[in-house]
């Protein structure tokens, strides 16, 4: 019996390890692994925040894209503005507006009453008359006018008085310098030109004191031949209808 107690090995008598851990104590570290990395949930759910785009808002647009929306409305436009300026040279339009016919003689016969005297109402082959009628802010001194519009388009009038004053001179020939006297459809005609606004005038005066009377040509553009145009005309009319008559 000593003799096989004495056989009995060391580790026959030591205990054996448990298999499983105490309850409550952690596993120690395993030798021969790596240790597994830490979790963060908050750190994960920042990222996954990230990751994710935000609700409600539409990813951008691609540059490309951007530019090529910009191109289809520059070539929209230009269709459009092509079209209308073909319509615009389609369509036709008047060259200028058409004036109403001026009944001059209607006009003539009211001036007559009014002034009392007879007036002159020549109209030149191919001129227009745009207005007849009594002028009364002419220096105070009433005025049969006549307004044309000429062959090339130019101003030209006649003024007719029962009378005659500086004021009312200057106003209708604005002023303008005595050149040499023009005879022309059979009167003597004093001749003023004021160049800064390119007005020709011919004035005749005929009478004295309260028969006095004049009878003004204004020509603007035109110079004295559209002045001796319209004196021609006058002339035309004769001696029935020449209020002022000849003289100068």
């Amino acid at each position: 019996m000593s003799q096989e107690a004495a056989q009995e090995s060391p580790q026959d008598a030591s205990p054996e390890p448990d298999q499983e851990s105490a309850p409550g104590s952690s596993p120690g570290p395993n030798p021969g692994s790596s240790p597994e990395p830490s979790h963060d949930p908050a750190q994960e759910s920042a990222q996954e925040s990230a990751q994710e785009p935000a609700q409600g808002t539409a990813p951008p647009k691609p540059r490309s894209a951007a530019r090529k929306s910009a191109a289809d409305m520059l070539r929209t436009m230009a269709v459009i503005l092509a079209a209308v300026a073909l319509l615009v040279f389609l369509v036709p339009r008047p060259s200028s507006v058409p004036r109403a016919d001026v009944d001059v003689a209607s006009a003539a016969q009211a001036a007559e009453r009014k002034l009392g005297m007879p007036v002159l109402s020549p109209v030149p082959a191919g001129w227009t008359v745009t207005s007849a009628y009594v002028r009364e802010d002419t220096g105070n001194l009433p005025s049969w006018t006549i307004n044309y519009l000429t062959t090339t388009g130019r101003y030209a009038a006649l003024v007719q008085a029962a009378g005659w004053s500086e004021r009312w001179q200057s106003s209708l020939t604005h002023g303008g310098t005595e050149q040499t006297p023009v005879t022309s459809g059979g009167r003597t005609w004093t001749h003023y030109l004021k160049s800064e606004r390119d007005l020709t005038s011919l004035l005749v005066r005929t009478g004295r004191g309260r028969d006095e009377k004049s009878l003004l040509i204004l020509a603007k553009g035109g110079g004295l031949p559209e002045a001796e145009v319209l004196a021609t005309a006058i002339a035309g009319q004769g001696e029935a209808g020449d209020g002022p008559g000849t003289g100068s």
